[in-house]
């Protein structure tokens, strides 16, 4: 959602068998999107 002239907010929800900590699907989000807060929810499934 947009929080600013052209600068956005983000939730996401990963679910993985083998997850990753969540700087490194902050890290994947690219650049040119402007987002510049993101939460990101990572959980193990099985």
């Amino acid at each position: 959602w947009c929080i600013g002239h052209e600068i956005f907010a983000a939730e996401i929800a990963i679910a993985s068998e083998d997850p990753k900590p969540s700087d490194h699907y902050r890290g994947l989000i690219p650049a040119h999107l402007n987002i510049v807060h993101a939460t990101v929810e990572v959980r193990k499934v099985e």
